[in-house]
């Protein structure tokens, strides 16, 4: 588990979006023993952590279909409109159900589920189970789920670990939007049914929080909020602010880095950083509250940034 003095800040706001998938790295991979790992991490994340730009072909794959191991199921399956959001706790359809396998080309396990359903009968109203399975790296037996016939897209989600030491875990999430569609034809045996390849963490397309946790629709106004991506907020400049909405539950902190740290002078030993600790706050149904970012100085001079974590909607 990271210290507070332990936390890699974002070095300076030209990289504020390598920040916290740095720290993803590091709860990925397994936790530090030393700021000077944590330091040399980012260097190189500085240096090094950018996607090339991808082909025409890749930008229609999903999340992870570019790793080695297989392709997405069904990938020539037109897709059926509109879809509709599967309704969690929604029961059995009455439907035959098929199976659809998961394997997992990545590096951590994954929970996936399905996000989006069409029935073969559009005029059928049935809503299938929101069941969920784990796929682990290398493949496990259990990693399938039987389902009623139609049409599916998919989302998934992995462990993070405890980023902002609040004593909650975080995750990260990503949609496989690639249609998915189940039918007479497909087998009921398992070892033929459906394969769906999905890598954890994604490639691409990253959000943060699980499935279905989205703080836009909860944002009243803002000032130059830097990031808003699934679970999570990042004010990053001096008086940047935003205003929230309840039913909510969330988290904040703070990060600090020197002056001067960033990719044209390097990162080295000795650099100074801070991570508050995390305020937990509940907004009631109805209610407002203003988070604003003031650029500390006195004993930690230079650069400030709040991070807001979306722990839960209440009701």
């Amino acid at each position: 588990m990271f210290t507070s003095s332990q936390i890699p800040p974002r070095p300076n706001k030209r990289i504020l979006k390598i920040l916290l998938p740095v720290l993803c790295f590091f709860l990925i991979s397994g936790s530090c023993d030393s700021m000077d790992k944590i330091k040399d991490a980012i260097d190189n994340a500085i240096v090094g952590l950018s996607y090339p730009d991808p082909s025409e072909d890749d930008k229609k794959l999903p999340p992870g279909n570019s790793m080695p191991g297989g392709d997405q199921a069904a990938p020539g399956d037109p897709t059926s409109a509109p879809a509709l959001p599967v309704v969690p706790g929604g029961g059995g359809s009455g439907l035959p159900l098929k199976p659809v396998n998961f394997r997992n080309l990545g590096t951590v396990a994954y929970t996936v589920s399905a996000w989006t359903y069409v029935p073969l009968d559009p005029a059928d109203p049935s809503i299938p189970s929101n069941a969920s399975t784990v796929a682990v790296p290398g493949g496990n037996t259990s990693s399938s789920l039987s389902l009623p016939l139609g049409t599916y897209t998919w989302c998934y989600w992995w462990e993070l670990g405890d980023i902002n030491e609040d004593g909650m875990i975080e995750y990260a999430h990503a949609l496989d939007e690639r249609p998915v569609t189940l039918d007479q034809a497909d087998s009921d045996d398992l070892s033929l049914a459906e394969t769906v390849d999905l890598a954890a963490p994604a490639e691409t397309g990253i959000s943060f929080g699980l499935c279905g946790l989205d703080f836009s629709q909860f944002v009243v106004d803002q000032l130059h909020a830097d990031q808003i991506n699934g679970a999570l907020i990042n004010l990053a400049h001096d008086t940047d602010y935003i205003t929230l909405r309840g039913p909510i539950t969330m988290t904040y902190w703070y990060i600090h880095v020197a002056e001067g740290i960033g990719p044209e002078v390097g990162i080295g030993p000795g650099v100074p950083t801070v991570m508050t600790v995390p305020v937990i706050v509940v907004i009631p149904a109805g209610e407002t509250k203003t988070y604003e970012l003031v650029e500390r100085r006195g004993d930690h001079p230079g650069d400030w940034n709040m991070y807001i974590w979306l722990i839960s909607v209440d009701g």
